[in-house]
């Protein structure tokens, strides 16, 4: 038997659903308060440790004032943290756009070495390049010379 990894035979809350990610998101919740951020592809799922990404970024439905604005600053950071994360994707999958076979099933950890060597051989790609959108817009104190910021 065969099984495709591809998109359009897996949706993202079924994989959720299928490796058991919700109950592990919900023990963090439960232990740390922390949240995940999701984005639309998560459709009806509603959980407490689940902040869905609004398409409407300037709208708020809290009943005050000091909610809604609260409301809204949690919207632009899961705005934001949800477009690194599409960065990301983008970046990898732009890096190796020849790569279009899908695995099949496999039980000795095949896709997982091909995967890995895909994100090993990005990274040295974005460091002799130097081009990493993520790095450039969240990151730009990276890219100051130390020896710059010493005064004699």
């Amino acid at each position: 038997m065969h099984f495709s990894t591809s998109p359009d035979v897996f949706h993202d809350s079924q994989v959720a659903e299928f490796g058991k990610i919700y109950d592990k998101l919900e023990n963090v919740y439960c232990t740390t308060g922390g949240m995940c951020c999701i984005d639309l592809a998560f459709g009806s799922v509603n959980r407490n440790y689940l902040y869905k990404l609004c398409q409407d970024q300037l709208g708020s439905k809290a009943p005050t004032r000091r909610l809604r604005k609260l409301d809204l600053q949690k919207k632009r950071q899961a705005t934001s943290a949800r477009q690194t994360a599409e960065w990301g994707m983008l970046t990898m999958q732009a890096s190796f756009p020849r790569v279009k076979d899908r695995f099949v099933y496999e039980e000795r950890g095949e896709r997982r070495i091909v995967l890995k060597m895909f994100v090993l051989l990005y990274n040295m790609r974005a460091r002799m390049v130097g081009i990493n959108q993520i790095r450039n817009t969240y990151m730009p104190h990276l890219e100051r010379d130390a020896n710059e910021d010493i005064r004699f």
